[in-house]
């Protein structure tokens, strides 16, 4: 064990000499870290909120051409007539349709419920219903 003498000084901790040396200072730091300290608390969560009702607002105002995916394909001109006509019918079009829902997996989710298959003509029809207008005379295509 070491005697101390009277005489030796003891040395006063950093924090102290700096309080008591520019209060001012001290206080303009502990400031700045209680600050600091709030801003890398808060300002992760309100760039996160701000992006998602940015998402958000993208999906509500995105009409169907941007959030539908559609599918076609070609007739089959080398099979015989009554082959295409089956393949039109309902359950060789449900076929597919499972097919394409099966296909997409988790990489595009698709809402099962939503989803619809059926077959369309390229080719204007004209529609002989008598309810429809006709605006020219002429029948609805």
């Amino acid at each position: 064990m070491t005697v101390r003498s009277p005489r030796s000084k003891v040395i006063a901790p950093w924090v102290r000499t700096r309080l008591r040396t520019a209060p001012g200072t001290a206080l303009a730091l502990a400031l700045l870290v209680a600050v600091t300290a709030f801003l890398a608390a808060a300002l992760p969560r309100s760039v996160d909120r701000y992006g998602d009702s940015g998402l958000r607002q993208a999906v509500e105002s995105a009409g169907a051409g941007r959030t539908v995916v559609q599918f076609n394909a070609p007739p089959d001109h080398g099979a015989p007539a009554p082959e295409r006509d089956a393949g039109l019918r309902g359950a060789a079009l449900e076929k597919d349709h499972a097919r394409i829902l099966r296909a997409t997996g988790r990489s595009l989710p698709l809402d099962r419920a939503q989803s619809a298959s059926g077959v369309r003509s390229t080719e204007p029809q004209e529609m002989a219903e008598p309810w429809l207008p006709r605006p020219d005379g002429l029948p609805p295509r």
